[in-house]
């Protein structure tokens, strides 16, 4: 079976119309240090870089680029700049470390962050994801509380904020609810490890080899059934 990995909505885009920013922090000053989250990442990288013939597919961004760390400004600098080139493009973000909650919702923690300014907050991301002006953007997130990306507080206002601008060419696959926690299981996180077999070939038509976002989270799904019921909750907005 043939393995082409995206685009998640059309099928004629080059490798500078597809670009992926992939983010694994592993060293913290305030959590436990994780084990996987740099190997999950250049794992992602290795499927999505390339067709299974060898093509060039998407252009992707590792952070840190290199070791273990990655600051809050320098995470806010990289995303800034990543969303900011991807009109037109077919877009995924993966991240892969340690998620927090506070009040202000979900974060994505950085190395030197501590409470309650844990990090990049989850609904900035989805303002950049939203304003960037790419064709199509994918969401993964490896990380504790991930699930607080799709929500949002339910009040008029707040709803028609977020529908102003997160459009519906957004899709979120996340390893946990929003109160829920994601588990590493060497030498992937759990997560990480379901969408890895899903993109190896579980994900894709039988017909064409086209893998979706959604084939995508149908295939994690069944892989996650073994343990720990960390099933991926899409929100699709």
């Amino acid at each position: 079976m043939s393995r082409d990995v995206g685009p998640f909505v059309e099928t004629q885009t080059t490798r500078s119309e597809r670009r992926a920013l992939l983010v694994g922090i592993d060293e913290y000053d305030q959590l436990t240090r994780l084990s996987c989250a740099r190997r999950d990442v250049e794992a992602v990288r290795g499927f999505l870089s390339h067709h299974e013939g060898g093509t060039p597919n998407f252009e992707c961004e590792v952070l840190p680029a290199t070791g273990a760390r990655l600051n809050q400004h320098d995470f806010a600098v990289a995303c800034d700049s990543f969303f900011d080139s991807c009109a037109g493009a077919d877009v995924v973000f993966y991240f892969a470390g340690h998620g927090a909650l506070e009040k202000v919702g979900g974060l994505l923690v950085a190395s030197d962050g501590k409470k309650p300014d844990w990090g990049m907050p989850m609904c900035h991301i989805a303002t950049l994801a939203g304003r960037s002006g790419a064709r199509s953007v994918v969401i993964f997130l490896d990380c504790c509380h991930a699930g607080a990306f799709g929500e949002v507080e339910l009040t008029r206002a707040a709803l028609e904020a977020a529908f102003a601008i997160v459009p519906k060419n957004v899709t979120i696959l996340a390893a946990a609810t929003a109160w829920g926690v994601a588990w590493e299981d060497p030498p992937h996180g759990l997560f990480t490890s379901a969408v890895l077999q899903a993109l190896d070939e579980k994900a894709a038509d039988a017909a064409t080899g086209e893998i979706t976002a959604l084939s995508i989270c149908d295939a994690v799904e069944r892989c996650e059934e073994r343990a720990y019921h960390e099933l991926p909750m899409p929100a699709e907005w």
